[in-house]
């Protein structure tokens, strides 16, 4: 039998940095080396709202968008998000540059946020019918948007007629072919992290509604064959795997082996339906989970939660400098392709489980991260509404410490109500009234140079290089001139390169790039600052990115 603890007791500390103004193109106290920094005059970019490139689409591009589904947008008027208010969204997501969504779960419950599975066959009757979801995926499809269903396999709800099942094959010896004794796992002592189900005890360390799978039975992993071919077979294009550290807890070996037969059966039948999957623990850890072939697993390391040199945040403010932070990532990066040559990072900022990323920088520092972790390798995740400089933090009462509140509705529109969802944990009236901010996406698209309209511009970029998804980092930061909030980098894959320069200083600056590209292909001028090249001198606004070729 696995054994397994709480995840919240391998939660990596968070990463504590203070939330940041809009700051103006002037030196900044907080920079030790302001004095050493070169301040250039350049001409205002004259163009006050970015163009999206024709040539550039989704179709070529990577970038996944998280959506909880209650919260996103209610076609109904019942103040619940639906499959059909994620439909009406198609549009915007293709123009955000989106190329698949990830639902959070939206199987059968008895919770609000879905982590625990009633069926695996049936969708949650709040969020539609089974023909609105294949309605949402083939019209998702015509956008060239995949949908990628939160997969939760770990463990299941304790009113799935499943464990009820199970308990009684178990405890009246039943075995055989139709057994379903061995589905979860029991006992008639109680052990730590077990709970009592009339005469017998079951694991169920995530909470006592949910009970944990025994993923070495060899009938239920039968089970779960059927249960992603059929959802294969209605069109979902991915799976993102929740918890997979804890199949086997701590148990490296047998979570990969786990992940192998998963992925290995997948490819019988549709080898372009990827995975990837939740692993928060240590870089280390993560990289040999690259072993199993499942093609992904998010960079934990990287995002609000990470206190190493491979902070998104940490570099793009400062707290770390570019050249450990590029050394860090290559790394990872190359340990990564050794371990599955045809896997990739997915880096994100922040989910449905943490702090929204506006708690720790907005303005300007906020496009200068957002900059940084949608231009590295692989498929960058955003979370809904991050675009928009959301609020959410955890409840911190200590009898409520219920993540409800980082899941709180989308905003759309400041003066117009159409498609607002409630408060996602209705019974809790108390919380209705949760600040949140005035401007939603309709406002915000309005505004030149707003954060959603930055997100815009930069996936755009992304998008026109398709290869990044699968490109080959390398690190040039010691090519430049040794300012240490510049950082370069170069991406590679075959025969296409380009080379990305990122400026984290609060100031304007001219840096050497002789050594590593002399032509500008794009520019994401931050601060509205149009940047040149001149004898392998380039001039850089504050907080802006370069690509080279």
């Amino acid at each position: 039998m696995k054994k397994k603890l709480l995840k919240c007791s391998l939660i990596i500390a968070s990463f504590i940095v203070s939330s940041c103004s809009n700051p103006s193109p002037s030196c900044d106290p907080d920079f030790e080396d302001c004095s050493s920094l070169v301040s250039v005059k350049m001409d205002d970019d004259k163009n006050k709202n970015y163009v999206l490139d024709p040539s550039s689409s989704n179709e070529k591009g990577s970038v996944n968008y998280e959506i909880f589904i209650r919260s996103f947008y209610d076609s109904n008027n019942d103040g619940i998000g639906d499959f059909n208010g994620v439909k009406e969204k198609l549009p915007y997501l293709k123009e955000l540059g989106v190329k698949d969504i990830w639902l959070m779960p939206f199987n059968k419950t008895n919770s609000y946020h879905g982590y625990d599975v009633v069926s695996y066959y049936d969708v949650n009757p709040d969020y539609g019918t089974i023909d609105d979801l294949i309605a949402l995926v083939n019209e998702a499809k015509k956008y060239n948007i995949g949908i990628v269903m939160d997969l939760v396999i770990n463990h299941s709800s304790k009113f799935n007629p499943w464990f009820n099942e199970s308990y009684n094959d178990y405890y009246n010896g039943v075995s055989g072919e139709f057994s379903k004794a061995d589905w979860y796992i029991w006992s008639f002592d109680p052990l730590g992290g077990y709970h009592k189900y009339k005469d017998l005890y079951y694991e169920g360390d995530f909470d006592s509604s949910m009970p944990d799978f025994n993923l070495s039975s060899i009938s239920l992993r039968e089970e779960i064959k059927k249960v992603v071919k059929y959802w294969i077979d209605l069109g979902i294009q991915g799976f993102r795997l929740d918890a997979v550290l804890y199949y086997y807890y701590n148990n490296t070996e047998s979570n990969v082996e786990f992940l192998k037969w998963l992925k290995d059966y997948i490819n019988t039948i549709n080898d372009e339906v990827y995975l990837v999957g939740e692993c928060w623990t240590s870089n280390q850890t993560v990289n040999d989970y690259y072993k199993s072939g499942a093609e992904s697993f998010f960079d934990f390391g990287s995002s609000v939660k990470g206190n190493g040199y491979d902070s998104i945040i940490g570099v793009a403010k400062g707290v770390n400098d570019a050249k450990s932070f590029s050394s860090f990532i290559e790394n990872k990066e190359n340990v990564r392709k050794e371990n599955n040559p045809n896997g990739y990072s997915s880096y994100f900022l922040s989910n449905h489980d943490m702090d929204r990323v506006s708690k720790n920088c907005y303005g300007d520092y906020a496009k200068s991260v957002a900059s940084c972790y949608l231009l590295l390798p692989g498929t960058p995740y955003i979370y809904y509404g991050e675009e928009i400089e959301m609020i959410g933090e955890r409840c911190t009462s200590p009898d409520d410490l219920s993540d409800v509140k980082r899941r709180l509705p989308m905003v759309w529109s400041k003066s117009n109500s159409t498609g607002k969802c409630k408060f996602p944990e209705q019974s809790r009236k108390d919380l209705d009234n949760t600040k949140q901010v005035e401007n939603g996406v309709d406002d915000m698209l309005k505004v030149n140079y707003s954060l959603i309209n930055h997100y815009k511009k930069v996936i755009n970029v992304r998008n026109k290089y398709p290869f990044i998804k699968h490109s080959i980092y390398k690190d040039l930061t010691n090519d430049v001139n040794g300012n240490t909030k510049v950082l370069t980098y170069e991406l590679s894959l075959k025969d296409e390169r380009i080379v990305v320069v990122q400026n984290f200083n609060s100031v304007n600056v001219e840096v050497d790039v002789s050594k590593v590209g002399t032509t500008i292909l794009d520019s994401i001028n931050t601060t509205q600052k149009v940047p040149t090249i001149n004898n392998g001198k380039l001039k850089i606004g504050a907080f802006s990115t370069v690509i080279l070729k």
